[in-house]
């Protein structure tokens, strides 16, 4: 991480694997090609990995023998199982049981692909193609685009002004169709059938 600069960074360059008979380790690659990257932090971020940093600098917790930024109590790697369930405990606290770790992820996503930067966001995720960004993490809307200039050329011809008054007064005039059904109707009422 380079959180001096003017635009602060953090390279994702490895993962936390385990070894039988040692436990967790930082193995010095990501899981594909694509998961190796630097990416630029957001002010928020900058600030609480600040706020952390100076946490592990203070006096009365030591200095860290691994290079982490979150580490164990014992000053190892934290286990991402551990982590899942931290989280899953302080989720249900919070009654947001739906949120996943995975749901982050999801998000970066969304919003960056709102913001018309899809191919930015698959490089974010560490993503090999865009394809697989909007596949799996970009959320689908519920309301689809207005697009009823398009299918209006479906239906029948536009009527004037005059024909649609004149169409409204004599669906008024009509009994409820509920009574009667189709043909029926149309007898009951001297209207004529548009």
């Amino acid at each position: 991480m380079d959180l001096d600069d003017d635009c602060p960074t953090a390279t994702i360059c490895g993962t936390i694997v385990f070894v039988k008979g040692q436990g967790f380790s930082r193995q010095d690659r990501t899981k594909t090609d694509a998961g190796f990257r630097t990416v630029i932090l957001p002010g928020f971020v900058v600030d609480v990995l600040w706020r952390r940093f100076n946490d592990r600098a203070h006096p009365a917790r030591g200095q860290h023998s691994i290079n982490a930024v979150f580490a164990s109590r014992n000053d190892t790697w934290l286990s991402p199982y551990n982590v899942g369930r931290q989280w899953r405990e302080v989720r249900n606290q919070a009654g947001l049981e739906w949120v996943t770790l995975h749901v982050f992820r999801k998000t970066v996503a969304t919003v960056l692909d709102d913001a018309g930067k899809t191919k930015e966001a698959s490089r974010q995720l560490g993503h090999a193609s865009e394809e697989v960004t909007k596949a799996y993490y970009i959320a689908k809307p519920k309301l689809v685009p207005d697009v009823t200039d398009v299918l209006d050329a479906l239906g029948p011809r536009p009527r004037s002004i005059t024909e649609a008054i004149l169409a409204e007064k004599s669906a008024l005039a009509r009994p409820i169709e509920g009574a009667l059904c189709g043909s029926a109707v149309r007898q009951a009422v001297a209207v004529p059938p548009p």
